[in-house]
């Protein structure tokens, strides 16, 4: 694309964004400086419109971004910006006080509000199944003669615990010796099936049965229940203060897809890593006067979820981006000092 047309484009699309209105070329030769004449500038914009990169509503004379548009922009024209010191200060800030509770899905859904507040649009989370976890402590603790407290604790942060009660032998010092013990056997071992040698071992390491069972039942738990992936939505009523959505069936349709969990999940797997989804690329047909913006949270390397923003297709992306990227580098680094 010729850097005029560049130029004229970036111009429209930044003053879309800030007022909402469609633009004519006057308020383009006015308010940025071009060096080109309103009729040189509407000429351009009428081989924009037939490039696809803008449309023209049937009530304006003034033209909007298409998709395409919006596409072009985020890849190629779209100014770069970063958090203040102190925004991203009280960023992380916010982001490490969760650290403590060593539990993905508070750190997460935490990280959903921040970002739901920060941007004012509605803020988006997957966080990972238990069954993408490996065990890492087990712990016995009495409660009284015969009721123990079974904790199962897992990398990155899954805490289980169960109580089991009416014991048929009664509680002693043994159970100190069983969290170490089998904590050693089990360290790093994924959650799902137990192999057949190491049930044996566990068997020899703890006599109750009933003891013994619960702990197993608890690794292989994700096997039976619904340990599958888990999606957050936060700030829903944001969008709602976005003109786009003054249309009724436009903001219903938005917000029935959004609160099925379902397909938040499935727009989130939609693309792997850190993307953009613009407009009518999401495949969700409802969401598609959206943008989705996302990014990946990790721990040693390893994937682990999602965090990301929905707002209208004219979203402010350059913040957007900064706000996601910064809070899922936050989520990733609170998962990894977490200490057990």
């Amino acid at each position: 694309m010729e850097d005029r047309k560049k130029n004229i484009l970036r111009a429209i699309i930044d003053d879309y964004i800030e007022t909402a209105e469609p633009v004519g070329s006057r308020t383009i030769a006015r308010r940025y400086q071009l060096g080109v004449s309103p009729a040189t500038i509407r000429n351009e914009m009428a081989d924009l419109e037939e490039l696809g990169y803008l449309q023209q509503p049937y009530t304006s004379a003034g033209r909007i971004p298409s998709d395409k548009g919006y596409r072009y922009y985020v890849d190629a024209l779209m100014p770069q910006t970063s958090l203040s010191p102190r925004e991203r200060e009280l960023l992380w800030e916010q982001i490490q006080l969760q650290m403590s509770q060593a539990a993905v899905e508070t750190l997460v859904h935490r990280a959903v509000r921040l970002l739901a507040d920060m941007t004012s649009y509605a803020a988006v989370a997957m966080a990972p199944s238990i069954m993408d976890s490996v065990i890492k402590t087990v712990q016995f603790a009495p409660i009284d003669s015969r009721s123990v407290l079974l904790v199962l604790i897992s990398e990155p942060g899954f805490v289980q615990h169960r109580i089991v009660d009416d014991l048929r032998s009664a509680v002693d010092e043994s159970l100190l010796s069983y969290g170490r013990r089998v904590t050693a056997l089990l360290r790093g071992m994924p959650f799902g099936s137990v192999p057949a040698v190491i049930r044996e071992a566990i068997r020899e390491i703890i006599r109750e049965e009933e003891l013994r069972e619960a702990l197993l039942e608890m690794i292989t738990a994700g096997e039976k229940h619904d340990y599958t992936e888990k999606a957050y939505l936060e700030g829903s009523v944001n969008l709602m203060d976005q003109p786009e959505f003054k249309d009724v069936s436009k903001a219903k349709a938005v917000l029935t897809a959004l609160e099925e969990p379902s397909r938040l999940l499935e727009m989130l797997s939609q693309n792997e890593g850190d993307t953009v989804v613009i407009g009518a690329e999401n495949i969700i047909d409802d969401m598609h006067e959206c943008s989705l913006v996302t990014a990946t949270y990790h721990v040693k390397g390893r994937v682990l979820g999602t965090v990301g923003v929905i707002g209208p297709t004219r979203m402010v992306y350059n913040r957007a981006i900064t706000l996601v990227d910064n809070v899922a580098a936050a989520v990733s680094e609170a998962l990894s000092k977490v200490k057990i």
